[in-house]
Order: structure tokens, then sequence, then C-alpha cells
């Protein structure tokens, strides 16, 4: 199954003049499937319902959310989210989300909708939306835009903007035009809080540094922003200049390294990329081999294939270069 990263990653690479066979290699996909991606544009994966699996750290809050969403059926899993989190809940925002998903009860139409109202400065709602176009100057060739949107929610103000790409770069500049046209940054973006929006930019871009900032600290919050989310930093608010300009410095730095270390793994073959997985993780040739179904001496193969196309010199480099 595809990912989403990938699948931002296959037009970005193709734009920057990089073969469909090397945009192959670097993705260990096949040459056709590049080209499927390419010809007809990002279309994100479609997946069926999930199951619920095990509860873990939602366990202790299930019934409280299935009273809340039983009497407040609208109650969005951001502000459910929000809620726990103040109760004590440490885990992910997409577990819950999940979870509601399951449990709510399904909706008929409704003859009108209720307006939610917010205060002002407090709420946002972003979205991308699909279109294809046929452009006047090119008869018979249809291409994928995109329309960003954003939606105050008090005023209804919509800023709105098409773009040709719904990669990183577009996300964020998208972004910075919306709050200069509206003077400010709301408190809260629609259901996507501050951790599924950091979720969002590392399935975007995995060498992306991310500095968590908040009003109201909280310890779960902290360690969930270093431990699940990849945080370099938790700063609070009023920020400390110089803590702020040291965290953008490190920020910096950890981006430009993780750049190396993915360029340096970008010839891996992907039975190579595989084998070296497994070896960051600590496991053995042997157990590796069991794992993938190969020999002992195949796995050694492709263990010093991996050091000589990397070129480390031993295991720890190999597992420092994995991060």
């Amino acid at each position: 199954m595809i990912r989403l990263g990938e699948l931002m990653m296959i037009p970005e690479l193709h734009r920057q003049g990089v073969s469909i066979s090397a945009i192959a290699r670097r993705t260990g996909r096949d040459p056709k499937t590049i080209r499927k991606y390419i010809e007809r544009g990002v279309e994100g994966p479609v997946y069926g319902p999930r199951a619920l699996g095990r509860p873990n750290k939602l366990a202790p809050y299930l019934e409280f959310l299935r009273e809340r969403v039983t009497a407040f059926p609208d109650l969005t899993a951001a502000r459910l989210t929000r809620v726990i989190r103040e109760l004590g809940y440490m885990g992910a925002y997409t577990a819950v989300k999940r979870f509601l998903a399951a449990i709510r009860p399904e909706n008929g139409p409704k003859p009108f909708e209720v307006r939610f109202e917010t205060p002002p400065g407090i709420q946002a709602q972003v979205d991308f939306a699909r279109f294809v176009v046929d452009f006047a100057d090119e008869p018979g060739i249809s291409r994928i835009v995109w329309l960003f949107s954003l939606v105050l929610g008090h005023s209804r103000f919509l800023f709105a903007r098409y773009v040709m790409h719904q990669d990183l770069q577009t996300l964020l500049r998208c972004h910075m035009q919306a709050f200069e046209t509206i003077g400010g940054v709301p408190i809260e973006m629609g259901d996507l809080d501050g951790f599924a929006f950091a979720d969002r930019i590392r399935s975007l871009d995995p060498t992306t540094a991310i500095i968590f900032m908040t009003a109201w600290p909280t310890t779960a919050n902290a360690v969930d922003s270093v431990r699940r989310y990849g945080g370099l930093d938790y700063l609070e608010k009023p920020l400390d200049e110089e803590r702020l300009l040291a965290a953008v410095a490190e920020g910096v730095d950890w981006s430009r390294q993780r750049r190396r270390q993915m360029s340096r793994t970008a010839a891996l073959s992907p039975r190579e990329r595989q084998v070296f997985e497994l070896l960051i993780q600590g496991h053995s040739n042997k157990v590796i081999a069991g794992m993938l179904g190969l020999s002992p001496k195949t796995v050694e193969d492709h263990r010093a294939s991996v050091m000589a196309k990397t070129g480390v010199n031993g295991l720890a480099q190999l597992i420092a270069l994995g991060g």
C-alpha cells in the first residue's frame, strides 16, 4: 500500500527532473506505478473501515466518550480529545477519532444546519478540494488543480486560492498567505489540532523539524510532543526569545542532517531497505533471515551492500544513520 508521503514525493521529484526509473529506485516501486501516479496526479488512497483493535490508553475514557457523543452527536474528535487530555489522557488524537467514527450514530438528512458560533479569532476550518480542469490553451488535456480554503468560524470570511500542487511547500505558503490576509492566526484550526498538523507535516516531509509552542502547557502534551510526534522542543508562551532562536537553530541543523541521511539511503534497493530497517531496529542477521524468508548468507550480502552504499563503517554508524 503506497503511503501519503510517497504520493506527495513522486510528482515533486518528477518536477525536479528526476527520471521515472530513478524515482522507482528511490521509492522501491515499479516504474509503471510511478508513471501512473505522475500521469493522473496525486489522489489520496482510499481505505476501508478500520477495526477498533484492543483499547489501551483510551480505555479509561471510552464510557465518557460514549456518553458525550450520545448526548451531543456533533462534538468533534478534536474537541473531545482536548477534554480528555485535561482529565489525564496521554494517547493520540487519531485513536480518539477512530473510536468516535465507530460509535457515532448515523446522522440522517437534516432540514437545516445549526451554525456553531465561536468568538472572533478562535477557530478556522481549512480544506483542500480537488478539481479536474481542461485549460483552453491546452485542448484535450485535463489537469488536476486544488482549491485551498480557510473559513473563519465567527465571521465566515473565506480565503481561497487555486494551486497546482498539494505538497508541503504549497500547504505552508497558503497558510501564510491566509494568515497575512486575515491579519492573525486563529487559535484552533477546525479538527486539525497542533498534533494532527504535525502528523500531516511529517507525512509530507519527514525531514521537517517541528517545534511546539503553547499557552496552556501540560505534562501530557509535553511528553506527546517529543515522544509521539518527534518535536525538538516544547516552548511555553510568553516565549523566551533566546530559547526560541536556539530551538530554530537546532531545528535547521536537525533538518540538514536528516536530509543528508536520507540522501545516503536513497540508492538502496527495496530488499536492501528492508534489511536496513530491520538492522537499525537491532535484529540479528539470523532473525532478519527468518523474517524475510532469506538465507543468513543472503542477509549478510545485503548488509554488506547497505554498508557500502551508505558509506558507514559499522553497525553503530548504521543505527545512527537511521536516526
